[in-house]
């Protein structure tokens, strides 16, 4: 048998460094599909948070139990998660532990005799939807007004379909589909998602107003894919 020429090696070595790099890129874009990532943050200010007046918190469980029945379901096996809600339901004379995993949505008034202002206090709750067969999430998105005057985004019980490049955005568009919508002002980007599963926190950027904030997206910024949307309201509607 021939020996190889030094052109046939170089081409040898240059086809199998090829199927190598195209190999790599190809997990890269494909492995979150099949990994998932939990990310569990405690609620960083208080582990109960101030809600609306005139609301309490059987209202605030009564309201988020309806937006989540009207959501279209997700066909895919879910692992079944506590519910910190319901949890917090139980436990609604106790006081709080510290470093608690409670949830602020469903968290209770300040207590009484607490000035006005001194807990982080819920401005606007949506659910995560499922977009299509592939793209799907669950769970809240919640805006806190800090103490501080600042926002904080907060998500709950959450759940996505895992991929790459995705990023937590807010948009001025009700349900956006595209890039095109999803950009659409007051738009922001917060930031890379922490994890595909699991409660989490964002700080909101302090030159977007939350209250022209129509939804909260997760987006993949490298094929411009909307994951899931969280279409946000008033938590006293």
């Amino acid at each position: 048998m021939s020996q190889l020429s030094v052109a046939q090696k170089l081409a040898l070595v240059g086809g199998v460094t090829m199927i190598l790099a195209v190999f790599v890129a190809g997990w890269i874009l494909i492995s979150p599909l099949f990994l998932s990532r939990t990310v569990d943050e405690q609620f960083p200010h208080a582990a109960r948070a101030e809600v609306p007046p005139g609301m309490t918190r059987p209202q605030v469980e009564q309201q988020m139990g309806d937006a989540a029945q009207i959501e279209k379901p997700i066909s895919e096996p879910m692992p079944v998660m506590p519910s910190p809600i319901a949890a917090s339901s139980v436990a609604s004379s106790a006081s709080p532990i510290a470093g608690s995993s409670a949830s602020p949505i469903a968290a209770s008034s300040a207590a009484p005799g607490k000035p006005a202002g001194s807990e982080p206090r819920l401005t606007a709750i949506g659910e995560f939807d499922v977009v299509d067969s592939v793209h799907k999430g669950q769970g809240k998105a919640a805006i806190f007004r800090l103490p501080d005057g600042s926002h904080l985004l907060r998500l709950e019980d959450f759940r996505v379909t895992n991929g790459p490049d995705l990023r937590v955005v807010v948009t001025g568009h009700v349900k956006p589909t595209n890039r095109q919508e999803v950009h659409l002002e007051p738009f922001a980007d917060l930031g890379t998602l922490k994890g595909n599963v699991g409660s989490q926190n964002y700080e909101w950027p302090r030159n977007v107003d939350p209250a022209r904030v129509k939804t909260v997206v997760i987006y993949c910024r490298a094929f411009g894919v909307v994951f899931s949307r969280a279409a946000l309201g008033s938590p006293s509607r």
